[in-house]
């Protein structure tokens, strides 16, 4: 009886063990994506999109972004609050920001240092919808 006892504890540590390794693995697998980091627009014009931030996370070895949008103001930057990211089927990313005057689907794509973004103002008036278009630049630490 104790040898049945001592064999299924073993072979439950011997399981949590393999589990932990298993998932340690997946974090390392799910590392920061191409999206991830501070995206700015040099050329952003008053109310328009001036900057995104990206962060990746990872749960069970499966990627998630949270995104934040930022606005030029006349003084300073405005935000559109967190939105969660989603990956696309044609490979962007796209985030949905409930603003007060609207719905905002951002789509982004990379391409090495150059982020192509995409807005589709849904407006809560009875403003027209709009597509905006915006080509942004990795911001870089220095």
């Amino acid at each position: 009886m104790r040898n049945r006892i001592a064999k299924a504890g073993m072979a439950a540590t011997l399981f949590f063990c393999a589990w932990t390794v298993a998932g340690a693995a997946h974090a390392v697998e799910c590392g920061a994506t191409e999206e991830s980091g501070v995206w700015v627009n040099p050329n952003a014009a008053l109310k328009s999109l001036s900057r995104l931030e990206i962060k990746t996370t990872c749960t069970a070895g499966h990627h998630g972004w949270r995104v934040r949008a930022l606005v030029r103001c006349i003084r300073t930057e405005c935000t559109w609050g967190y939105a969660k990211g989603v990956r696309r089927p044609d490979g962007a990313l796209a985030a949905l920001f409930e603003t007060f005057s609207a719905d905002r689907l951002v789509r982004m794509s990379v391409d090495r240092d150059v982020m192509h973004v995409a807005v589709v103002n849904a407006f809560r008036s009875a403003q027209p919808n709009s597509v905006a278009r915006y080509v942004f630049e990795r911001q870089y630490d220095e």
